[in-house]
């Protein structure tokens, strides 16, 4: 396995910069694996091989003995950690429940994106929609490429979102006002 290296750091007895290559190779003079593992956590390595397809994010399951960035919650908090051979039976289970990675980027984008979305649901105030009532009016936000900006935007019948709806154009604002960052992050707006 071929890491790069993205922070300085000593590998194998020898220090090595940023942009270097480092390559497991089995003869012995490798370093341990649980010193890698940690190396990847920290970010000081990453993993050079091509992305592997994915009908799904968060269900990536490694090849036999790979590893797994996963979404690991305990009583203190929740964070992103990576998982190897030893669990592998966890790395599947926390696959079939969407929270497992190839890389650690990507768990931390999804453990954002979760968070910002249960912000903007308690931003609804319990406002659940009747999509059987068209004359029902329901708003959401959206982000306008054109303008850059995020404006509230009434449905009636079609439904964008999930479950973040509000009752008034006045409830919409204000959850955009106070929570901008959040709305950016669940409709992936780079900025």
């Amino acid at each position: 396995m071929k890491y790069k290296v993205l922070k300085e750091c000593v590998l194998g007895g020898r220090y090595r910069k940023v942009g270097d290559e480092y390559c497991i190779t089995g003869n012995g003079d490798d370093v341990a694996p649980d010193y890698i593992a940690e190396c990847l956590e920290y970010g000081f390595l990453e993993p050079i091989t091509e992305d592997p397809k994915i009908e799904l994010s968060g269900q990536y399951v490694p090849e036999e003995g790979g590893a797994a960035w996963c979404i690991k919650y305990d009583t203190a908090c929740e964070r992103v950690v990576l998982l190897g051979e030893i669990d592998s039976i966890k790395i599947k289970e926390w696959a079939a429940l969407g929270m497992s990675f190839y890389r650690r980027r990507q768990g931390d984008e999804w453990t954002a994106k979760i968070k910002a979305y249960q912000i903007l649901r308690r931003d609804t105030k319990g406002f659940k929609p009747d999509w059987e009532r068209g004359d029902q009016v329901k708003w959401t936000a959206i982000y306008h490429h054109y303008y850059s900006k995020l404006t509230p935007i009434k449905m009636f019948m079609a439904q964008r979102l999930g479950e973040i709806y509000f009752e008034s154009r006045e409830d919409a604002e204000e959850s955009i006002k106070e929570h901008k960052a959040e709305w950016l992050t669940v409709l992936g707006v780079e900025k």
